[in-house]
């Protein structure tokens, strides 16, 4: 019995984490297309640096010129500046500022620049009204005379606010790992409950789901990286008898349905869904939930907790001359 309830639980968090790796995998390609995490600095900067005009100099500084896929400062923002560079150009862009308040030459490039140009420049700008001075100066403050160790504390209170940012964007993406989930649990009838009720019955399916989690645990095979080869994935175990998909609708997603098997395929499956009870469409969406709940928590999560089955029921360890293998590779 506790053998078969292994069996279960790692045939069904192979299918979580199958699920939850497409779903990461789409979610990739939006925010690649998009620039989400672009954006996300953007908001970031934006709130760590409320004054326009230095916020608008900043992200068109040079040192940042190179990082943007499109034009400086415009919707193609780059996913991450490095804390030097952005220390570096802020400093630059206060100077200028700085100097344009005191109406002054901005700092020449022969003179060495030093803590107390900074210092100078940040009290400037505070007293125009800029905050950004305001958070400067007791960051180069602390430096003493060492330009390097206040671009470094700079470089760490961007960092410190690129965490957050960080956080903004996690917090964000379980949410939209929960909206796929359930996109893909209910375009692909990825049934949480039917599944293990399946497996529960089915010894053959379930050695073949163990084998599968057993070589996906071990780095015995190509762990899934994109769309394609995740849905190929899933297709080959949907063969293999895993309750997933309609079984009024082709069994192979690649096929085009024309019009007359279309029309006989939603006819079916209307057939189907007038004859499923309340209870049984309620027992259905429960199923969906909570597989759209499981994806929503990741791929790396349940990888971790694939392994950790394997190697409790122990079909999974590795063998010292793969992990041998793998060390020496790396």
């Amino acid at each position: 019995m506790l053998l078969t309830l292994a069996e279960v639980a790692i045939g069904l968090v192979l299918v979580y984490f199958l699920a939850s790796t497409l779903s990461s995998g789409l979610i990739e390609l939006v925010a690649h297309k998009w620039s989400l995490r672009g954006r996300f600095l953007r908001l970031g900067l934006m709130s760590l640096l409320p004054d326009r005009w230095i916020y608008l100099r900043v992200v068109n500084h040079p040192l940042l010129a190179s990082l943007y896929r499109d034009v400086p400062g415009r919707i193609q923002h780059p996913s991450y500046i490095p804390g030097e560079t952005f220390a570096q150009a802020l400093f630059d862009v206060v100077l200028h500022k700085a100097a344009q308040i005191r109406n002054e030459q901005p700092h020449s490039s022969d003179r060495p620049l030093s803590t107390r140009d900074v210092l100078e420049a940040a009290r400037t700008c505070r007293a125009a009204g800029f905050t950004v001075g305001e958070s400067l100066l007791p960051l180069v403050e602390q430096a003493g005379d060492s330009l390097e160790l206040a671009r470094r504390n700079v470089a760490a209170w961007y960092g410190a606010a690129m965490d957050r940012v960080s956080g903004w964007y996690k917090r964000r993406a379980r949410w939209w790992l929960f909206w796929v989930g359930a996109a893909i649990a209910l375009a692909v009838n990825v049934d949480t409950i039917e599944i293990v009720r399946t497996l529960v019955h089915n010894p053959t399916l379930r050695a073949t789901l163990v084998e599968e989690g057993a070589r996906v645990a071990a780095g015995a095979g190509p762990v899934p990286s994109d769309v394609a080869v995740l849905t190929g994935k899933l297709q080959t175990i949907e063969r293999q008898g895993l309750p997933i998909g309609f079984s009024c609708v082709a069994k192979d997603w690649s096929v085009d349905l024309d019009g007359r098997s279309l029309r006989t395929a939603l006819g079916q499956c209307w057939s189907e869904t007038k004859a499923r009870s309340g209870t049984a469409w309620a027992l259905k969406a429960l199923g969906w939930l909570i597989t759209a709940l499981a994806i929503s928590l990741g791929g790396p999560f349940w990888f971790e907790l694939l392994n950790r089955l394997v190697d409790l029921r122990g079909a999974g360890k590795k063998p010292p001359a793969v992990t041998s293998a793998v060390a020496a590779r790396r």
